[in-house]
C-alpha cells in the first residue's frame, strides 16, 4: 500500500500529512490524538517516557551550569517564541519572562 492509498482518520494518514509538511485534517488529529493516548496508558511506554523526561532534565540542566550565557541566551529565545504563541492575554505577561533562576522550571 502507497502512501497516497492511506486514507484519512488515520495514524499513519496523520504521519503523511507531517511528512509532507501538511497541516492534517481533523480526522486525521483526532486518530493521532487516539493513538498517542492509548500509548500513554500503556506501563512500559509511560516508565520509558518517565525515564526518557527525567533524562532530558537532568542534561539541561548540567548544560545549563556549563554553558550559562549560552543557555540564557536560548532560553530567552524559546520563551519569546513560546510567548508569542500565547492567546493574547497570556502573551503580555512576555516582559515577565520566568527564568530559572526565578525557581522557574523550563523542560
Amino acid at each position: 500500500m502507497s502512501a497516497e492509498d492511506l486514507e484519512c482518520g488515520t495514524y499513519a494518514a496523520y504521519q503523511r500529512h507531517i511528512k509532507r509538511g501538511e497541516r492534517p485534517d481533523t480526522k486525521c488529529r483526532k486518530a493521532a490524538a487516539e493513538y498517542s493516548r492509548r500509548r500513554r496508558q500503556n506501563p512500559e511506554v509511560r516508565r520509558r517516557q518517565v525515564a526518557q523526561d527525567t533524562a532530558r532534565t537532568r542534561a539541561l540542566s548540567r548544560l545549563a551550569k556549563m554553558h550559562p550565557a549560552q543557555y540564557r541566551v536560548l532560553y530567552e529565545e524559546e520563551w519569546a517564541i513560546t510567548a508569542s504563541r500565547l492567546d493574547p492575554d497570556t502573551a503580555r505577561e512576555q516582559d515577565q519572562t520566568p527564568t530559572p533562576e526565578r525557581g522557574t522550571t523550563t523542560t
